[in-house]
């Protein structure tokens, strides 16, 4: 079975029942966990980038902290000074 069709076979049911999303096409495929799935699970924790990227290590460090930053004061609180940062959903 080919990477791709072993891959779908995890990821179709996931978006079908609207747990994650996908932007892109083919190779350039991101999947994401759907937004209102976290804000409804009314879960609020305090977190660093790091700690994010610990929990992620297929995503690129630099994307992620642009993601993060993009973020900030729309959908994420921040807290702490530049070396000690945490975010929260808002």
């Amino acid at each position: 079975m080919r990477e791709a069709d072993r891959l779908r076979s995890y990821t179709d049911k996931l978006l079908k029942d609207n747990i994650i999303g996908r932007n892109g096409a083919k190779k350039g495929t991101q999947f994401f966990v759907n937004p209102q799935l976290i804000k409804n699970a009314k879960v609020n924790l305090k977190t660093t980038i790091s700690e994010i990227a610990g929990r992620l290590p297929e995503v690129d460090l630099q994307e992620l902290r642009k993601m993060a930053y993009s973020m900030v004061d729309v959908e994420l609180i921040t807290e702490g000074a530049r070396t000690d940062r945490r975010y929260t959903l808002e």
